[in-house]
């Protein structure tokens, strides 16, 4: 049933928690940077997925759709872990937000990110995080998306042709 207690479930959160507490170490180094006037391909990527991140989990809130919500919000994390060469201000805002979004999930995990941004308030009574459409770049993430499902394609073909280094 959905009810069964299964130890990979507790694993694979423990592992996410870990991970999403990673992007935050550091991180209060990254407010004080001022932000480029000119951004990186992959800083637009990402100020387009924080914001496209807040609409899907406040929608799937409010229509009770925990789940997706967790989910939107591991892929967001598994984004923000993926790109190293993001604007310091866009990086900075992209964990602000996630750790609202994930307060209403593991309150004391958001907490706990929350101060390592340097925050002196409780994230739990900050105002949840408001997306703007305007920073939506739907054609962006979806081309991210292409090419790292082309990019798994070929990985997976190198393993079934047994190929190491081509």
């Amino acid at each position: 049933s959905e009810m069964d207690w299964n130890d990979k479930g507790v694993e694979s959160t423990y592992k996410f928690i870990a991970k999403l507490l990673s992007l935050f170490e550091g991180a209060q180094k990254l407010k004080s940077k001022k932000p480029s006037k000119k951004l990186s391909i992959e800083s637009r990527l990402i100020r387009s997925k924080t914001h496209s991140t807040v609409k899907k989990v406040t929608e799937c809130i409010e229509a009770y759709k925990f789940n997706y919500a967790i989910s939107s919000l591991m892929g967001f994390s598994g984004s923000l872990q993926k790109y190293y060469a993001i604007d310091s201000s866009v990086k900075f805002s992209a964990l602000e937000a996630l750790a609202k979004m994930i307060c209403p999930f593991a309150p004391h995990i958001a907490e706990e990110a929350w101060q390592l941004l340097g925050k002196k308030s409780l994230v739990s009574i900050e105002k949840w995080p408001v997306y703007d459409k305007k920073m939506i770049d739907e054609g962006a993430e979806i081309a991210e998306e292409l090419v790292s499902k082309i990019r798994d394609d070929v990985l997976q073909i190198k393993v079934l042709a047994k190929i190491a280094n081509p």
